[in-house]
């Protein structure tokens, strides 16, 4: 048996070791909730504590459909790898990248005009700059994206 089989082997296992990392995301985020929660609750009045409960169900529905739309697309991707397309396989890369950017896009000019209505650019602007920072440090995963990519 193949180390990475995920084709042979006992089942149980298998999916196990496949669904542990999404599980522990789910995990985690729910932490990270919870911890703003806990320091909204502790700084803020009830208002605010109820604000932040209700985005963090927002921030959990998005990562939920952000994830749906990775695995999808890691199975087209696989089948065309696994067929030997690699014409597809670019066109699906190509695809999958479109519709994380129209996803991203829709997003950021929803939450803008939410934010700009409701007085609280101070966040926006707080969200942007961590997003930044987080795009600098994801350019050396991007450089990996891009030898990978290499077919």
């Amino acid at each position: 048996m193949q180390p990475n089989s995920l084709t042979q082997g006992s089942v149980a296992k298998t999916l196990f070791r496949f669904a542990c990392p999404f599980l522990v995301a789910n995990v985690l985020q729910s932490l990270y909730g919870a911890a703003d929660l806990f320091v909204v609750g502790a700084f803020c009045g009830a208002q605010s504590v109820a604000a932040v409960s209700t985005g963090t169900q927002v921030t959990q529905i998005v990562t939920s459909l952000v994830t749906g739309l990775t695995l999808g697309s890691t199975v087209i991707i696989g089948q065309y790898t696994g067929q030997g397309e690699y014409g597809k396989v670019k066109r699906a890369i190509g695809t999958t990248l479109t519709v994380f950017a129209c996803v991203a896009l829709a997003l950021t000019a929803g939450s803008t005009a939410l934010c700009l209505r409701t007085g609280s650019a101070p966040f926006l602007m707080i969200g942007a700059l961590g997003t930044l920072f987080a795009a600098l440090g994801g350019k050396k995963g991007l450089s990996n994206l891009r030898k990978a990519c290499k077919i």
